[in-house]
């Protein structure tokens, strides 16, 4: 089990712009579009139309529209990015030529919450959307902004802002194969306004066992010579393809300049899903852990 614990402190100085509702962008012109306030590309704000490369950026409407779940659902549907894997226990992606899952930075709101720099880990059901507000994607190296780890790119995943009034939400679905459960909300502690969200997910992907009983038989399990048994047919584990992900995350105004945040994420996956009986021993499962921490001061000036 690896458990990467991180700890930020941030400081940004932001030049305000027109505020926007992110439902109504589509009524905008090119014009009025460019000058949507994006912060990913430069790490403070600046105008959709000023950033240097390619950045996507995807509303909540939008998310809504086209029924993304995660963010892998989002990089999917980009130019020049193609995410393969069979099941949500792996994932390979390549941006414009590069491969690499190391080599694309994932963040909420500017802060990392995937793994640290050359840890390579699925782009999956461990990055759900039911929070986002906004996720902006720039497929152009920022290594020197954010690391060796931004080589192709950075995805910024921007959630929902506290907010002291009460607010829920609860969503949940469930198939023979997937249940998941989002719940978000909205409120505050003392007089300080939070936004708190909970994601479970449970996969049970490709039941390729149950279809295919005579490829996926148990038998004694032999090492490379044929000679040795290694396990017994009757010591045999079923093969299995399960995933699973939770996540907890919080946001908190402590005052109009300070902001605290957390965010704690989990994934649970089968390590060998892809050989035949005869070459492997099912059973086995990585667990991946992360809990990042930040305080930001962020310092507005007007026009």
């Amino acid at each position: 089990m690896r458990k990467l614990v991180a700890v930020f402190a941030a400081l940004f100085v932001n030049v305000s712009y027109a505020a926007y509702e992110i439902e109504d962008l589509l009524s905008l012109s090119l014009a009025d579009l460019a000058k949507i306030p994006v912060v990913t590309a430069a790490r403070t704000s600046q105008q959709w139309g000023d950033v240097q490369g390619s950045l996507w950026v995807m509303t909540a409407q939008d998310i809504r529209d086209r029924g993304y779940r995660h963010l892998g659902d989002v990089l999917r549907d980009l130019p020049s990015v193609d995410l393969q894997g069979p099941t949500d226990n792996s994932s390979r992606l390549t941006v414009r030529g590069v491969t690499g899952n190391a080599k694309l930075l994932v963040l909420q709101d500017g802060v990392r919450i995937g793994a640290t720099a050359g840890e390579v880990i699925p782009v999956s059901i461990n990055y759900p959307l039911y929070m986002a507000k906004q996720v902006e994607v720039l497929l152009t190296a920022g290594s020197a902004l954010y690391g060796t780890d931004a080589v192709v790119g950075v995805v910024n995943i921007i959630s929902q802002t506290p907010s002291s009034q009460g607010e829920q939400a609860l969503h949940g679905e469930a198939n023979e194969s997937n249940n998941q459960l989002n719940l978000l909300l909205k409120g505050s502690i003392g007089h300080r306004p939070i936004v708190l969200g909970v994601h479970r997910e449970n996969n049970n992907n490709q039941q390729l066992a149950q279809d295919y009983p005579d490829i996926f038989q148990l038998n004694d399990l032999y090492d490379i010579g044929q000679k040795t048994v290694l396990v017994p047919a009757n010591n045999r584990q079923k093969f299995q393809n399960e995933s699973s992900a939770q996540s907890v995350w919080a946001r908190m105004t402590v005052s109009p300049d300070v902001e605290l945040g957390a965010s704690y994420r989990q994934l649970s996956y089968a390590n060998d899903y892809t050989t035949l009986p005869s070459a492997t021993d099912y059973g086995g499962f990585l667990d991946e852990e992360f809990l990042s921490l930040y305080a930001r001061y962020q310092q507005n000036f007007g026009q």
